[in-house]
């Protein structure tokens, strides 16, 4: 019963009694008309909520309501667009692949466009006993556009630029494991 004080101050005197918890709940319960109840969530990915997958991200929850996400630091920018539109998304995939391509060779674009892709399915592929056992990474010369193109597939899922990246191998393991 200590939180009562610390929520309502020493103002509130609750005379000692047998059943005072039950009485302060029975109280609780009489006033509180029409509470609006919400769910508050500091993680992103694939959940399962009231018997269905949702998609968490810092905007909210992708197949559900009432569902606030609070992201902490550099996770805050994971944020998917509101009212996103899959229509034509093949014509939509296929533009990004062609402007993609322009950026860098081939071979560097591709599979991080494929590793873009694959990620959001690694929770269910995961289920089913065949979850991805690789990292993938860039390797260059520094000034040679790592963090950029980094940051511009990233931005799928949400709003980076090369100097605002969630991780980096500058990040201690513990600081890692702390932001997954």
């Amino acid at each position: 019963m200590g939180w009562i004080t610390g929520k309502w101050n020493a103002g509130c005197i609750l005379e000692p009694t047998q059943n005072i918890k039950d009485k302060l709940r029975h109280c609780i319960q009489k006033i509180s008309k029409d509470i609006k109840r919400k769910t508050v969530l500091g993680f992103t990915g694939w959940n399962k909520y009231q018997g269905k997958w949702i998609y968490l991200h810092g905007g909210g929850a992708v197949g559900a309501d009432n569902i606030e996400v609070i992201l902490e630091g550099r996770l805050a920018k994971y944020k998917l667009p509101e009212n996103m539109i899959f229509e034509n998304l093949s014509d939509k995939i296929q533009s990004t692949v062609d402007n993609f391509t322009g950026l860098a060779p081939k071979k560097v674009v591709l599979p991080l466009l494929a590793f873009v892709f694959l990620t959001p399915l690694n929770e269910f592929l995961k289920q089913a006993g065949h979850e991805p056992d690789f990292v993938y990474y860039l390797l260059g010369k520094t000034g040679y556009g790592k963090s950029t193109i980094s940051a511009l597939f990233l931005s799928f899922f949400g709003n980076f630029s090369s100097t605002d990246l969630p991780l980096s191998f500058m990040d201690t393991a513990n600081a890692i494991v702390s932001k997954s």
